[in-house]
Parts: C-alpha cells; sequence; structure tokens
C-alpha cells in the first residue's frame, strides 16, 4: 500500500487502514457496506437519494437520509481530522477522493488485464478471498448488490487465476497453487483440474497426477452432477500409460496453503500432527462447521448434507457475537481425517460443529455434535428425525434448531470459563456474558452486580456495541426496581437510571445500526420507556437480520404480551422454546404471562411452575392463575413465598415491571391478585394477609 494512501480491504475479513497500516475500527456493518459500495463505484460519485434506498429501503426517506448521515460521519470519525479530503460530499453526491485508496479489490481486477508478473503474483494473493464474506445487510436491494458483486469479481479472480497459473506452467510449485487457489473459489472448474494433473505430472508426481483424477471425478459429480470430459479423461489415460517417476514419494499437495510470492515458493507439504499451524483465536468465539457425513449410502444425496451444512453457516453468521468460518474454509477439509484439536489449532477456533445424515426407508435422521476444539470435548449432541415426504421443510426446520441451540450452547460454555476467570484476567466479552448471567437472574441485587459488569465491559472497550446495548438494557431493569426501592446504586432517582439508559441506547445505536443483537436490546429499553412503536421497530428489524435467533422470538413474545396481541405473544414464545431446548426459565414465564391474559390459567400455572419462578415478581402471576381457577389453598402457598422472599411486598411495587400497554389489563390482572391475597399497597414490614 502506498505510504499516502488509505487502505481499503474487502476481500476476506473487513479492514480500513491508515497510512501507516494502522486499522481503524468502523464497527457499523451499513457504515462498512457504504464504504465499499463507494470503493467498488471505481471513482465514480452516487446520489445521497440512491445510497440511502440501497442500505435502508424500509425506511421513510426522511430517516433513510439520517441514517446515511450517520454512516457517513461514523467514516468521518474513524478517518480523523483529514477526512474532508477522503469523502467527497457536494450537491448531493457521494464519492470517495481519486488515488487516494488501496483498494484490494481494484488491485486485483487491474491485474486481470496486466502483463506484469510482480503486480499479477502480489494481486493473487488477495483473489482468494470472497468479497466481504461475514456481510449480511437484511435488505433485499444491499444484499442483491453485494452478492452481484461478489459474482463479478468471483469471475474476474477465476479468469485471473487460470491466466497466471498457465503463464507459470514451469514453476511447477507456483502453478500447483494457483490451480488449488482457483478451485477454492470454483471447485468444479475441469480445466483447474487438469491443469493441475499437467503441474503434477510436468514436477514429476505422477502418482499425485493420477489421483487428483479421483478429486476431479467427485468434484464434477456433486457440483455438477457430470463427468469428466474427454480431455481430461484423455490425460488421465496417458498418464495412466507412461512409466512411474522417481519423485512419486512427493506428497500431494493441499488446498488452502498461503501462496509464497515473496521469493522461494511456499512449501507444498501437507501439514502433520508435529507441523500443523497454530492460529490464534479470535477475540469472540469462533466456529466451524463441518460438511455433514453422508451415511445414506447414496452419494446422490451429498446435495442434501451439504445443504444442511451451508444452511447452519448462513444461520450462525447472523449472530454477530460469533466469528463463523466461511464454507469454502470448512469444506477444503472435507475427507480429512483430523482430531477436534487438529481442526481447532488449524483453523484457529474454538468450537467445532459436525454431524451425519442417515436414511432408513421413509425416515431421515441427522445428528449433530458441538465439541470444543482445545481439548475435544463434547459441549452439546442431538438427533433429528423426519420424513422424505417433506424433505426441504425439514432440513429448514432442523438448520434452525440446531443453529439456535449451538448459539444457546456456545455461550453458556463461554460464561463457565468466564466465571472460572480472575477478575483480573477478564475482558470486555468476559464482562457481558457475566453480566448478562446477573442481568436475567431478575432481582434488584443481580441488577446492581449486572450494571456494574456492564460498565467495565464499556471501559475496556467504548467502541462495542453490544456493551453499551446491554448496559442500557440494565439501567432500563434497574430503573423498574429502583422506582420502588429506596436505595439502587446508591440512587433513588427512577428517571435518572431512565435517562442513563437512554443515553447508553443512543450511544450504541450509533455505532452499529445493524447488529441484530444490539437492536433487540434497544428495543427492550424503549419498552421500558414504554415507546411502544419504537420498541416494535426495533424488535421487528432485530427479527429481519436473524430471525432464527431464539432471544428476539422470546422478547417480541414479551413484546406482543404487553401490546394485547397474546396470540401472538403464545406463537412466538412457542417457536423459541423449540428452536432452543435448553432456553431459560423466563422463556416459559413469557408464554404463561400470555396465556394468562388470554385466560387459559390452568396452562399459564402450568408453564409458570415449570418456569421455576424463583424472580419474585414472577409469582404474583401464579397466584392470580390459582385465584382464578379457584384453588385457595395454592394460591396461599404461592402468597406465603412472596412474603418470605418479601416481607413488604405490594403490587404497587409489581406495577413498574408491568409495561402493559393497557391500563386495564393491568386492573383486571390486580383483581385476581388480590384474590389470592396480595395487597395493593404495603402495610409495613409484616406480611400483609388476607
Amino acid at each position: 500500500m502506498a505510504g499516502d494512501r488509505i487502505g481499503i480491504r474487502l476481500l476476506g475479513a473487513f479492514a480500513l487502514l491508515d497510512r501507516s497500516g494502522q486499522e481503524l475500527v468502523i464497527a457499523s456493518k451499513k457504515a462498512r457496506g457504504v464504504l465499499a459500495y463507494l470503493a467498488l463505484a471505481r471513482g465514480q460519485s452516487a446520489s445521497r437519494e440512491q445510497i440511502a434506498s440501497l442500505f435502508w429501503p424500509a425506511s421513510a426517506d426522511k430517516e433513510a437520509r439520517q441514517s446515511l448521515r450517520q454512516s457517513l460521519s461514523a467514516l468521518r470519525k474513524a478517518l480523523g481530522p483529514e477526512a474532508g479530503e477522503w469523502i467527497l460530499t457536494e450537491a448531493g453526491q457521494v464519492a470517495l477522493a481519486p488515488d487516494r485508496f488501496d483498494v484490494d479489490v481494484e488491485r486485483v481486477l487491474a491485474a486481470v488485464s496486466s502483463d506484469d508478473p510482480a503486480q499479477q503474483l502480489e494481486a493473487a494473493r488477495h483473489a482468494r478471498g470472497v468479497l466481504l464474506p461475514d456481510h449480511v445487510f437484511g435488505d433485499e436491494g444491499a444484499d442483491d448488490w453485494l452478492r452481484d458483486e461478489r459474482s463479478r469479481l468471483q469471475d474476474a479472480c477465476r479468469r485471473f487465476l487460470f491466466r497466471c497459473a498457465q503463464q507459470r506452467a514451469e514453476e511447477h510449485e507456483v502453478a500447483v497453487e494457483l490451480y488449488w487457489q482457483l478451485l477454492t473459489l470454483d471447485p468444479a472448474c475441469e480445466e483447474a483440474h487438469r491443469g493441475l494433473m499437467q503441474s503434477y505430472a510436468r514436477a514429476g508426481q505422477r502418482s499425485s497426477a493420477l489421483a487428483h483424477y479421483r478429486i476431479c471425478e467427485d468434484a464434477l459429480a456433486r457440483h455438477l452432477d457430470a463427468q469428466p470430459s474427454a480431455s481430461t479423461r484423455r490425460l488421465y489415460e496417458e498418464l495412466l500409460s507412461s512409466e512411474s517417476s522417481s519423485l512419486d514419494h512427493i506428497p500431494v499437495s493441499a488446498p488452502g496453503v498461503a501462496l509464497g510470492f515473496r521469493g522461494e515458493p511456499a512449501s507444498r507439504e501437507a501439514p502433520t500432527r508435529e507441523s500443523a499451524p497454530t492460529l490464534p483465536l479470535p477475540s469472540k468465539p469462533a466456529i466451524v462447521v463441518l460438511a455433514f457425513a453422508n451415511l445414506c449410502g447414496d452419494q446422490s444425496k451429498d446435495y442434501l448434507c451439504d445443504g444442511i451444512s451451508e444452511d447452519i453457516t448462513t444461520f450462525l453468521s447472523q449472530f454477530s457475537s460469533l466469528y463463523v468460518m466461511s464454507r469454502t474454509t470448512a469444506f477444503a477439509l472435507k475427507g480429512k481425517s483430523l482430531s477436534v484439536p487438529e481442526i481447532g489449532r488449524q483453523l484457529g477456533v474454538h468450537y467445532v460443529l459436525e454431524g451425519s445424515v442417515r436414511l432408513a426407508g421413509e425416515t431421515i435422521r441427522v445428528t449433530a455434535q458441538l465439541s470444543e476444539a482445545e481439548h475435544g470435548g463434547q459441549v452439546w449432541a442431538n438427533r433429528y428425525d423426519g420424513s422424505l415426504q417433506d424433505l426441504f421443510g425439514f432440513q429448514d426446520d432442523i438448520s434452525q434448531r440446531i443453529v439456535a441451540t449451538t448459539a444457546g450452547r456456545i455461550e453458556a460454555e463461554a460464561l463457565d470459563r468466564a466465571r472460572r476467570k480472575a477478575a483480573t484476567d477478564l475482558d470486555a466479552y468476559d464482562y457481558v456474558l457475566r453480566g448478562k448471567y446477573h442481568h436475567h437472574r431478575c432481582t434488584p441485587e443481580d441488577s446492581e452486580t449486572a450494571v456494574k459488569l456492564f460498565k467495565s465491559a464499556v471501559e475496556r472497550d467504548p467502541s462495542w456495541p453490544l456493551a453499551k446495548g446491554w448496559l442500557a438494557c440494565a439501567l432500563g431493569r434497574a430503573s423498574s426496581f429502583g422506582q420502588t426501592r429506596t436505595k439502587w446504586m446508591n440512587s433513588s432517582s427512577y428517571k435518572e437510571l431512565l435517562d442513563l439508559g437512554f443515553t447508553m441506547m443512543e450511544e450504541g445505536e450509533a455505532i452499529d445500526q445493524e447488529e441484530s443483537e444490539c437492536l433487540r436490546l434497544l428495543g427492550e429499553v424503549h419498552l421500558f420507556r414504554r415507546n411502544y412503536d419504537e420498541a416494535e421497530r426495533y424488535f421487528r428489524r432485530a427479527h429481519r437480520f436473524n430471525p432464527n435467533d431464539d432471544r428476539i422470538l422470546s422478547q417480541l413474545s414479551a413484546f406482543f404480551t404487553y401490546c394485547e396481541e397474546p396470540e401472538e405473544a403464545v406463537r412466538h414464545a412457542r417457536l423459541a422454546m423449540r428452536l432452543n431446548p435448553f432456553h431459560p426459565g423466563f422463556y416459559r414465564f413469557n408464554l404463561g404471562r400470555a396465556l394468562v391474559c388470554l385466560g387459559r390459567y390452568e396452562e399459564a400455572a402450568r408453564e409458570i411452575s415449570a418456569a421455576a419462578p424463583t424472580q419474585n415478581h414472577w409469582r404474583p402471576y401464579l397466584a392470580a392463575c390459582y385465584a382464578a381457577l379457584d384453588q385457595a389453598e395454592a394460591a396461599a402457598a404461592v402468597r406465603e413465598a412472596i412474603f418470605a422472599a418479601e416481607p413488604g411486598f405490594c403490587l404497587d411495587y409489581l406495577k413498574a415491571t408491568m409495561l402493559f400497554r393497557s391500563e386495564a389489563r393491568i386492573e383486571e390482572l390486580f383483581a385476581l391478585m388480590e384474590r389470592a391475597g396480595l395487597p395493593r399497597q404495603s402495610a409495613g414490614s409484616a406480611p400483609p394477609r388476607p
């Protein structure tokens, strides 16, 4: 990169680099998308309306333009004082200053028509990356644009790599590497398979060339349902009839080893147990989804196994709390005999998800197993049975269920690790995990602890939107406790806590407007403030970005209950519980509360009881159910448990946590709770009696 230019890396993980090569932080996915859009415009300007409608099509014109302004502001903030020289805005047009940015995609595209060997080899180092592989914007226009750009670039890279490999045919190691790189982009490129066989043969590796013919056969059958052409078969037959070489012992080259364009060619030895590289682990949990094994006894079912693996990879990528290895990386390991710890070391991941597909008559069985990579220990495993009559529906269903369960099990396992760490070793992610644990216990004391932990996370990483989102949410919940308790974090000011939470929410939104978990949290803060329309907007946006997140579905269930749509609340609650069988107790409580509002008291009592309501503000709903069912003894037992936990309890305390839009609904519930013997107002520290 030239020393006076800003670097933009769009192939593989996004990066914006200052003139010294230091990475500049752009947390917002949409801001990164806007920068990529301008970078790929190749010096052409775009109108604000064009960009705003592409990335925010669901917003009103005014809101879309405001969102674009926020994204441009985030870019300028990252670029610093000279931002005005880099991003040009004039007469409603936006463009990147020409010749001021070094864009990896442009270097690759320029090399397509270049005859300079040095430029070609330098560009080839970048050509193996996929354009913004971890970006899903959640808006059809932006995602279609990115898909088209990926396809255009992939076609150009295929042509470029093939030409480079042919030109370097006599440099056998380099040619082999280039052909493998091309096959990573297009596994069914028969010309690349044939070129690889020829390169092995020229290097005296006849056995490797013959072995690769079988790889070619398998790839063409799997991806194109085709057989090798006459030219490829003829080459194979020529190799069969030729005499053996003394170099047959050289191991077959494996795909995915880095190109060594720094003088000497890269080593082509396949990694061994002793020599396999160890990649550094990212700060957030990293996972690879291996290609599911086909145990059907029928190779034609490979498409189903690959489809399930690809769906799971795609759905997991929507969880911003996870780092998910690409499908290409995972499928490069297909057929290799590696242990889970070896995979973890080679790919730099914390977790490995693997599975299998088996058929028995008209029944299909899918198994899945999640393992932690360091030692290979099993975190979770399950099996799913379905019918071949609805094969594609079953594929979608089990993919969603595996994804939701996997995300939840990873967070639970990561929390266990964080709780074992000394306080001095905690980073921002550990603080957030610990804070979430206390936040979900829903007591004044736990809320105080949660806020302190989230504050520590923000101090460790002020640019992390989730840390601020969780702090905002915790402050919103704390405000409901603070409203009725005289001391909470040395403050009795309900408004102070609520305003502080709202400030945190706005800061989190400015940092990242697209992260689904952050959007869910912002919706919850608006709900605490009883801004119901805004809460619904955020919850629905969160669901659009990640429809497989059971936490979003459960939060929508609570929202629909509060907004007098209990049927929808029940549907969302059941779906959340189905997606994540390890759901926390409040999922079942959300279902029970919705059933109370529908007057289905027997079902509601069963669900709330099963939720093990240790939180004192859940118990009054159970007492209300028993009162409605005229079960006086059961209501008395719940009442005693409430007073034992909080001797001065009264319904006025509870009202702060009841976010119902309708006052009539609160009065209806209060009437049932009073029938169960719960008083409106506190009579002092002694438990009131009916």
